[in-house]
Order: structure tokens, then sequence, then C-alpha cells
């Protein structure tokens, strides 16, 4: 049994989990309104900023690279800025027209944020303490719900139309990946600057390799029992997990393959 311990911190669901840079403590957020911080050896609860602060539903929650902010993004369109020190807040950010579905932090530029949301932007911040600044937007023609981020700056982003993009440092889209699935997605890098995505309706995942000039994935990956909700790749092994929707894990081994594109 691998289980190490289970405990139950939002009542209503957690929607988001980010670890400290540290690995010492675990932000959740949850459909309670609540941020909670956790003792990552314990689980104990160390912190709870509730419905007075957030006045919907915790999207997503994400911990800067750096150590110094935690981000929440919230279903009532704002996303907000904390210390995460002495857990205060420090801003508020209003730009979005509907409700925020996903927070990024770059991971080549210290205070560096993206926010994804359902009015079909994602707006690119600079956080430093209160002094915060929208930078630019990108724009979908549909509601956004992934944003991540590579270690050498590029942005990919995802909607609920099935459509894929990799935004180069200058606002403009270097890679579209059209109808890469049948509505929202998840989405992961690796540290080849592979990306995968899943389909959050749909029983398959894609590889892909924004470096080749065709607009079609270089593998897919086949036989889910059902939906995959998180996928992710091992940071060094060349292996990508699913997480599905019925609760199991898969792990595909992908080491050894000749990746081409294919078509659908």
């Amino acid at each position: 049994n691998m289980l190490r311990e289970r405990v139950n911190v939002h009542p209503k669901g957690v929607l988001s989990v980010s670890w400290s840079p540290d690995g010492s403590r675990l932000v959740s957020g949850g459909a309670d309104n609540h941020m909670r911080i956790h003792d990552a050896d314990t689980l104990d609860e160390v912190l709870s900023v509730g419905g007075g602060v957030h006045q919907s539903w915790l999207m997503a929650v994400a911990w800067s690279p750096c150590g110094t902010y935690i981000a929440t993004a919230c279903d009532d369109t704002y996303v907000r800025i904390w210390d995460a020190h002495e857990y205060t807040l420090i801003k508020t950010l209003s730009g979005h027209q509907s409700s925020v579905t996903a927070v990024a932090w770059s991971l080549d530029e210290s205070g560096i944020l993206a926010t994804s949301s359902s009015d079909g932007t994602t707006l690119i911040w600079e956080i430093e303490g209160a002094d915060t600044m929208k930078v630019f937007s990108l724009k979908h023609n549909a509601s956004t719900n992934t944003a991540v981020w590579t270690a050498d700056g590029r942005l990919a982003t995802s909607d609920f139309t099935g459509n894929l993009v990799v935004w180069d440092k200058d606002e403009e889209p270097s890679h579209v990946f059209p109808s890469a699935h049948q509505g929202g997605m998840t989405i992961a890098w690796d540290k080849h600057g592979r990306l995968a995505s899943a389909g959050l309706f749909e029983k398959r995942a894609k590889i892909w390799d924004p470096r080749v000039e065709a607009s079609l994935p270089i593998m897919q990956l086949w036989g889910e029992e059902t939906s995959t909700k998180a996928i992710t790749f091992h940071p060094t092994k060349d292996e990508v997990y699913l997480g599905l929707i019925n609760g199991v894990v898969r792990v595909w081994s992908i080491a050894g393959y000749s990746f081409a594109p294919q078509s659908s």
C-alpha cells in the first residue's frame, strides 16, 4: 500500500494544490472558497483563509518558484497575490471578465505570472510586491483552461474548443495545434521541450513537439478506460503520468520510441 496519508482538508472538494519550492509547505484551494497552507510532513493545517476574502471557488493556486509569492485564482474573476512568508494579502489583480481558471509562474523570470480565464484571455503580469502591472494579453477565441511555462520562457495555453497554442516572448503564437482534442485539456512540458496533452472528455493523450513543423502529434497514447484529469512528465525519466477521473494513475514509458508526426 503506497498511500501515506489521507486527510480531509476541503469539505466541498479540492480543486488545486501546489508545493512550496523547498517542499516544506503545501497550499491547497477548494470549492469551500478557502486557501489552506499545510505542513508537508504532517499535513497539519498552518493557515486557512476563507470566504471573507475569496468570494467563490478557488480554481487554481500556485507557489512562485522564488518562494516569495502565492497566487490564487478565483471564480469571482480576481487573482490574489499573497506574501508566502507572512501569508498576508499583497495585491488583488483585476482584469478578467469571468472565472479565472489557471495561474502559472514563469520558471525563468522571477515575478512573472500568467493567468487564464473562461473569458478567453491569458494575461501576463509582472509582480513586484504591491507594484504590479499587466504586461500583455494573449487572446483565444474560446474559454481558456490551462497555462504552463517552459524553463526557457515559452508558454502553452489551451481552450475548451480543443486548441493548443505555444507562445513566444514576443506575444505571438509560435505554434498552433488546432483541434488537438475535443474540448478542454490538461497539458505539461518535459525537459526536452515536448508537450503532452490529454483531453478532459477523451480516452487518449498526445505528445507534441513544437520544433516540428507539422501540426500533428508525434505520439498518441491510447487505451485509457476513462477521461484524464491530470498529466505530467517524470522529471528525469521518459515517462508520462496520467491521472484518470476514476481515481487511477496510469504510467506510460516512452523511452526508446521513434517520434514522428501522426494523423489523428
